[in-house]
């Protein structure tokens, strides 16, 4: 399947097996372990509330069907879909087989509430069933993330309570001051894809799309992050790694690409990258990556 932005006649069916595989997985928690009340309660209202879901995409497939015309629906790459999909089929499998801890369970559902492309769906489906009262109505994403809380804090995890609970209240993780971080990608909707995820976790944001933009906002903001893309067609992002780092060594840089190689990594950490993410990746991804070059964990490092 090609990596374009889908329309909702061909996004609907791609989120409807989203939702129907993350019930699925829930389920396969849910029964693996039955024998932890907490858990299995966890993951059983999960899978619940992902088969509502389910039901209310194949509700809203079924009006677009019949005339229905949508014109706020999330902009996804399929590419990035079919990933998740995998990684969901992934998990489920190891669940059905027993080879999955509870930790690690733990981390993926958090990894997959939390991933750009559920919290874009959800922001979605809570759009329209608030245009069209006649949709069943659906809990939010933030009640998901408290379900964990609780979970978590059972199993006595301060570091990732305190990640779930910035998500609830969209304030930093690191609990210090917002980082002012600059994002440059040709790509205009990658640009505010990478910019709506790091404003989640209380970032300010400044974006471009041209090279010669983005460094001129460099030396005028002097941002604590710079997010560049490896190829763009004024300038590549080793270039604008190079000149940023003239302007302001301390500054780290992460350094995203689609095309990814031993090669251009190699160059990109020689030149002074921080971080070297490949794309497509998760909010998730790139939310630890940037935690990670900004210094931030569970101390407080502002």
């Amino acid at each position: 399947m090609s990596g374009e932005d889908l329309r909702a006649e061909r996004l609907l069916p791609l989120l409807i097996a989203l939702e129907s595989s993350a019930a699925a997985l829930y389920e396969a928690f849910s029964r693996h372990f039955a024998a932890r009340s907490e858990l299995k309660l966890l993951w059983a209202e999960l899978a619940r509330d992902e088969h509502h879901h389910a039901r209310f995409l194949k509700e809203t497939l079924a009006l677009v069907e019949g005339g229905l015309e949508l014109h706020d629906w999330p902009r996804m790459d399929s590419r990035r879909v079919d990933i998740l999909l995998n990684e969901i089929a992934a998990h489920l499998e190891r669940a059905e087989r027993g080879e999955i801890s509870a930790d690690e369970a733990l981390a993926f559902t958090i990894a997959l509430e939390t991933s750009e492309l559920v919290e874009c769906s959800n922001d979605f489906m809570t759009a329209l069933s608030r245009r069209y009262p006649t949709l069943p109505l659906l809990g939010s994403t933030r009640s998901h993330v408290s379900r964990l809380i609780v979970a978590v804090d059972r199993l006595a995890e301060p570091e990732i309570t305190t990640l779930l609970k910035s998500l609830v209240t969209n304030t930093p993780r690191a609990g210090g001051r917002p980082r002012k971080i600059l994002i440059l990608d040709d790509e205009a909707d990658m640009v505010e894809s990478c910019a709506r995820i790091c404003r989640r976790s209380g970032h300010t944001c400044l974006t471009a799309t041209d090279a010669s933009e983005a460094l001129a906002l460099f030396e005028l903001e002097r941002p604590d992050l710079l997010i560049t893309d490896l190829r763009m067609p004024d300038r590549s992002g080793i270039e604008v790694l190079r000149q940023a780092k003239q302007i302001a060594p301390h500054v780290p840089v992460v350094v995203i690409t689609a095309y990814v190689s031993e090669a251009s990594a190699h160059e990109a950490l020689q030149a002074g990258a921080t971080a070297y993410l490949p794309k497509p990746f998760t909010a998730y991804q790139l939310r630890q990556t940037v935690d990670s070059a900004l210094g931030l964990g569970a101390n407080d490092r502002s």
